[in-house]
Formats: structure tokens, C-alpha cells, sequence
């Protein structure tokens, strides 16, 4: 414990550089889990993208509206050459005094989600005996087996029945459609916000429905439509038009244009930013411990003095490197909580990518201090007699 004790004199006694200098670690951890969750979204995207890249599809969206002036299942009624509806959301939900979303997916969209279950199973045809399966979020208050009847429209005019067949896991994100007025990416359909231009009340509350359903179509909300791919572009446009008389529609082309274009503003956001901040970590750690090792050089010949060994002194060096990467993590940390709230990032995949930064940088860090540690004790530091003259 002596090792730590004098460590942490070193630290108090020069407090400024070494706090100065674990908040840049820590800021530095930070950028570079932040480029691991827009990297990790970039190839969420790309994945996305590639399921869908023969198909013809659009994406609709009805106007600015969270009640049911157009009921879905019009919409469709209308169209003609359509395969496969990937997914429908309500926006005026209640249950239980409180407003949520529901969607709906289709299930070729739900096979391909990486959502992870806390219990139960995800709904399959047998589960339709007692009302639409539904896998719920754990903090719902619903159990696996119960019973719920929700109210769809803001005048409530429709109720549906859900079995609960399946809790979400604490971390898992629902994906489901968002609507916009502008294109966006194509993981945009997938990844909800927080908050958005509609009500959305309680962004983990989500109801979520594993099959297409007759009575969920009659919902309000946003729709990701796939035509045959064999029909023809004159076709297509004439179906196209059908749906701009409801909304807002995107062509799938676009959205995957869109894809690629947030994927370069990524790379031109972050990577010089997190260039120049890993630089000024490095510098300004090894500074600090260089600053330390001058400006302490009498208590580590004290140390020397009473016959602590060049190994001793080391190990006490790597010690106050260790203190300095405790701030850090402390730093980083809070700097998350607060960035990922602000960019409504969440989900197991993006804590990942902080625990990595951690580990990742704190490891180069300690590496490199490690190093100049050694350097220092071998040669920084000299035995001294007991009359003050130097060997």
C-alpha cells in the first residue's frame, strides 16, 4: 500500500496537469465510442440496404397526422403489385391511461431483427387463439400469458387484443418505422428516436407484433411498401402518384442515395476530430508524468533514500498512471450518459462500443506509460548515499 499512498501524493501534488490530462483521456475514450456506434450504424444500414437491394420499394408517410384521416388498409386497397408491407405504426395507441406506439411488421422484416428476449418466445401462428401476439418491453408491467386490450385512434374507435408471448430483454432497441418529411437513411426505418415531430410518449413502451395482421393495417402511421420487382417504371410511377395523393413517399433509390451520403458525413465528422483528440491525449499524458517525474524528483530520491528499489519506484509511477485512467474512465463515463441522451443513441450494440473504447484506449495508454515508466526508474533516477552524494 505504500506504492499507492505515495502515488497518490504524486497525483495531489501536481493536481491541475493530471486532471487536465485524464479529462483528455476521457474525452478521447469517448470520441472513439462514438465513432464505433456511427460505424456500427453505417454497417447496421449496409445490412439493411442488402436485404432489400432487388426490390422496388417506397417508403409512405401520411401527412403530419397521428389520427386516422386515412386508415392503412385504404390506402393498399388502392395499389396494385405490391409483395410485401415491412412495416405499420400507430401513433395514438392508449393503454392503461398512457399513450404508446404499436407497430406491425411483416415477416420477412422480422426475421431479420436482432432483438434479444428476457422470456418467452417470439409470436408464431399458434399464438392467435386468444388475441394478436405481442412481444412487449420488460418495464411494460405485462407478464408472458396476460392479456391486454389497447385502444387505436385518438377517439379510440378500434380496440385489439394482445397475448404477450415474449419480454424484451432491458437493453434491446424495437425497430420500427419512423416518419419524416425528408429522406433519411435507410436505418432510420429501423433505429426509433427517443422523441420525434409526433407523440411519442414512452420511447421503451413499444408494443411489438411479430406477424402482419388484417386489423393492424387499419393504423395510422408510416408504411415501407415493396413492389414486384418485375413491374414496370411506368407502372411504378403510376403507383407512386396513387400514394402521394395520402402523404410523403421515397423511393427506395433515394433512401439507399441517402444511406450513403450520412455514411461519408460519419467519416468526415468524426475521423479528424478523433485524430486530433487521441493526439492530444498522448502528449498531454506522457507530459503530465514527465512534468510529475521533474517536479517530484526529491520525494522519488527520498524514495530511493530509504531503499526502495528501481522496481518499486516504477511500480508507484504506473500506479498514479493508473489513478490518472480511474478520473479518466469517471470523465468518459459521464460524457457518454450525456451524448448518447443527446443523440438518442441506445441498445446493447452501442454499449459495446464504449466498453471497447475504454479497454482500447486505457491499454494504449498504460502501455505507453508503462514504457516511460521504465525508462525513468532505470535512468531518472539515481541511488544516493546517505551523505547527499550521488552514485
Amino acid at each position: 500500500m505504500f506504492e499507492l499512498s505515495f502515488a497518490y501524493r504524486l497525483f495531489r501534488k501536481n493536481t491541475l496537469i493530471n486532471v487536465v490530462s485524464a479529462v483528455l483521456i476521457g474525452v478521447c475514450i469517448f470520441a472513439f465510442a462514438l465513432v464505433g456506434a456511427a460505424i456500427n450504424k453505417v454497417e447496421y444500414d449496409r445490412t439493411r440496404c442488402g436485404e432489400l437491394a432487388d426490390a422496388t420499394a417506397v417508403y409512405y408517410n401520411e401527412y403530419h397526422s397521428i389520427s386516422m384521416t386515412y386508415k392503412q388498409y385504404e390506402v393498399l386497397d388502392r395499389l396494385s403489385g405490391v409483395t410485401d408491407v415491412l412495416g405499420i405504426k400507430s401513433y395514438a395507441t392508449s393503454y392503461g391511461g398512457k399513450s404508446y406506439s404499436l407497430q406491425a411488421v411483416s415477416d420477412r422484416m422480422f426475421r431479420s431483427m436482432p432483438l434479444e428476449l428476457k422470456s418467452g418466445k417470439w409470436p408464431s401462428d399458434e399464438d392467435d387463439s386468444l388475441g394478436i401476439p405481442v412481444v412487449v418491453s420488460s418495464n411494460s408491467g405485462l407478464k408472458v400469458g396476460d392479456l391486454a386490450e389497447i385502444a387505436i385512434g385518438q377517439t379510440g374507435q378500434t380496440a385489439l387484443k394482445l397475448c404477450v408471448c415474449g419480454i424484451l430483454s432491458d437493453d434491446a432497441t424495437i425497430y420500427g418505422l419512423q416518419g419524416y418529411s425528408t429522406p433519411m437513411t435507410f436505418g432510420s426505418f429501423f433505429t426509433e428516436p427517443k422523441t420525434g415531430y409526433t407523440v411519442e410518449v414512452f420511447f421503451s413502451d413499444k408494443f411489438l407484433s411479430g406477424r402482419e395482421s388484417e386489423n393492424l393495417f387499419k393504423m395510422s402511421g408510416s408504411l415501407l411498401i415493396v413492389f414486384d420487382k418485375n413491374l414496370s417504371p411506368a407502372a411504378f410511377s403510376a403507383e407512386v402518384e396513387k400514394l402521394e395523393a395520402y402523404g410523403k413517399v421515397f423511393t427506395f433509390d433515394e433512401i439507399r442515395k441517402n444511406t450513403m451520403l450520412k455514411e461519408q458525413e460519419y467519416k468526415n465528422l468524426f475521423m479528424p476530430s478523433v485524430s486530433v483528440l487521441s493526439l492530444m491525449a498522448v502528449c498531454s499524458s506522457l507530459a503530465a508524468v514527465l512534468i510529475t517525474v521533474k517536479k517530484s524528483e526529491k520525494h522519488l530520491r527520498i524514495m530511493k533514500l530509504i531503499g526502495a528499489s528501481p522496481l518499486k519506484v516504477a511500480v508507484t509511477m504506473e500506479l498514479l498512471s493508473v489513478i490518472m485512467a480511474v478520473v479518466a474512465v469517471f470523465v468518459s463515463f459521464l460524457l457518454w450518459k450525456m451524448g448518447t441522451a443527446f443523440l438518442m443513441l441506445s441498445g446493447s450494440a452501442v454499449n459495446v462500443c464504449y466498453v471497447k473504447s475504454v479497454f482500447g484506449v486505457l491499454a494504449a495508454y498504460l502501455l505507453a506509460q508503462t514504457a516511460l515508466v521504465a525508462a525513468i526508474s532505470q535512468k531518472g533516477v539515481k541511488q544516493i548515499e546517505l551523505g547527499g552524494r550521488e552514485e
